[in-house]
């Protein structure tokens, strides 16, 4: 996914904002508009699941290596049937 590389170099920016704007994109966060236009990234653009896969699968082009995930607090994520 061009969005999640060129997010990824993003976090190499000298200004400090914009890593912050990065991180926070990662996180699937809402985004103001001149966010979106410095990340060069389009509006509702908000899907976890597929920002993880993506990573993963970018962490695999480049090193053949998996994403491992330590996920803690699920009930607080929504996840259906966890912690019941």
């Amino acid at each position: 996914d061009l969005h999640i590389a060129r997010a990824l170099l993003f976090l190499q920016h000298d200004d400090s904002s914009v890593p912050d704007r990065v991180l926070h994109y990662l996180r699937c966060g809402d985004l103001t508009g001149s966010d979106r236009e410095i990340l060069g990234v389009a509006q509702g653009e908000r899907e976890p699941l597929r920002v993880v896969e993506q990573l993963g699968r970018l962490m695999w082009a480049t090193d053949g290596v998996s994403l491992v995930l330590c996920v803690d607090q699920l009930e607080d994520a929504g996840v259906a049937g966890v912690g019941a």
